[in-house]
């Protein structure tokens, strides 16, 4: 256990010293919000991207997506209020007041937060597997495969195309025939 909370606050040290590592993290759980904005809104299509190459969905004018930002995740209340902190002082700053307010934290809130968005990101990767299993996908498929061919199952019917290429995995080049 003493191990594990020193990786966490090495890690929670780098999200609170790099604005970019929070706003990914931030961004990532808040996602599905973003997408919708761009699916309904702005008329974009959402191409399912698992491998790189997001520049090709971008020169078709669209936008590439993961399917799992489109779940809806488990967001921790501190999270909330950083979004409303970054409206009013910018990324920067509040990154700046979180490493202060880090710097003094007994109760080691940044490292709940990390904790909470894994927590919750793990959680839903293990649903998508259940699902996958639900639906009776080959045993021999790895984790992966499995999570990602769930994701399809519960929000396929958001995603207007599927982008992948094959690889030396046999296996999944044939899940992503079928998706």
């Amino acid at each position: 256990l003493w191990r594990i909370n020193i990786k966490m606050s090495i890690y929670a040290d780098d999200v609170v010293s790099f604005t970019s590592v929070l706003k990914i993290a931030y961004n990532f759980l808040t996602g599905r919000e973003y997408l919708k904005k761009k699916k309904i809104r702005e008329r974009k299509n959402l191409i399912s991207v698992a491998l790189g190459f997001p520049d090709l969905v971008f020169a078709a004018d669209s936008i590439p997506v993961f399917p799992i930002r489109m779940e809806s995740f488990k967001i921790n209340k501190t999270l909330l209020a950083l979004n409303s902190a970054t409206s009013v002082l910018g990324w920067d700053l509040t990154s700046k007041l979180l490493d202060i307010a880090r710097k003094f934290d007994v109760l080691k809130v940044v490292d709940h937060i990390i904790d909470d968005v894994i927590s919750s990101t793990n959680k839903k990767y293990n649903e998508m597997y259940d699902l996958a299993e639900e639906k009776s996908v080959p045993a021999e498929l790895c984790f992966g495969i499995k999570a990602l061919y769930g994701m399809h199952i519960s929000k396929g019917n958001d995603i207007d195309a599927n982008l992948n290429f094959a690889i030396r995995c046999s296996e999944w080049n044939k899940s992503i025939e079928s998706i």
